[in-house]
């Protein structure tokens, strides 16, 4: 690929290429718009990285440490492998995000992955031996309803979200990014639906704290 009049090009098939540039070896390449570079996403895709690598290498760290219970607890120990296992299918994702260029289904599929692997270490955690589930702490069931309210809604509500950044960005995109006043307007029912669970969402949070 090559950057030529500021578009990205592919070429059409192997060839050795000369100093001369010939359109005829090369076609316009639509895919991905990366021919300006754009600082701004470079660093948030790398930090992105870098943290995604670093929750990896201390997953594995996890796993390793768990085979201490693999006399007592093994189920510990299995939990952890799992949770290895979401971590690399979560990297693949992550990249399946980017090559789609941050298709809408796609950023929802990888961020309940993410709350499931967060689900997944907060119960290997009260697993764990002489931890806080070792305290016997019993939620009162109108507390359990409010939770199970509240985890729906927080699914529905980013569901929705991507969606209406989807839109958003699509609507900004054909405005040329002028008129900021009237994306919101233009999004439609989804972006009212969207607001309507945020206020039902804040609400249950409102009972759980209280």
């Amino acid at each position: 690929m090559i950057i030529y009049d500021e578009q990205l090009w592919s070429a059409n098939h192997n060839f050795i290429s000369s100093e001369v540039y010939n359109k005829d070896n090369w076609a316009l390449y639509t895919k991905h718009d990366y021919a300006v570079f754009n600082p701004f996403h470079t660093w948030m895709e790398y930090i992105n990285r870098l943290i995604g690598a670093i929750s990896g290498l201390l997953t594995l760290m996890m796993f390793i440490m768990s085979f201490r219970y693999w006399n007592t607890k093994r189920k510990i120990v299995f939990l952890s492998g799992m949770t290895v296992f979401l971590m690399g299918f979560q990297a693949w994702l992550g990249a399946t995000v980017v090559f789609s260029v941050l298709q809408p289904v796609q950023i929802t599929i990888h961020m309940l992955m993410a709350l499931v692997i967060l689900a997944l270490m907060v119960y290997l955690i009260s697993e764990v031996p002489d931890s806080f589930s070792e305290k016997h702490i019993i939620f009162d069931k109108r507390l359990n309803q409010f939770l199970k309210i509240a985890i729906v809604l927080s699914l529905i509500q980013i569901i929705l979200g991507t969606q209406v950044r989807q839109l958003v960005d699509e609507i900004a995109s054909s405005l040329n990014h002028m008129e900021r006043k009237l994306w919101v307007d233009l999004v439609g029912t989804t972006f009212k639906v969207h607001r309507f669970f945020c206020y039902k969402l804040s609400y249950y949070q409102c009972c759980f704290v209280f």
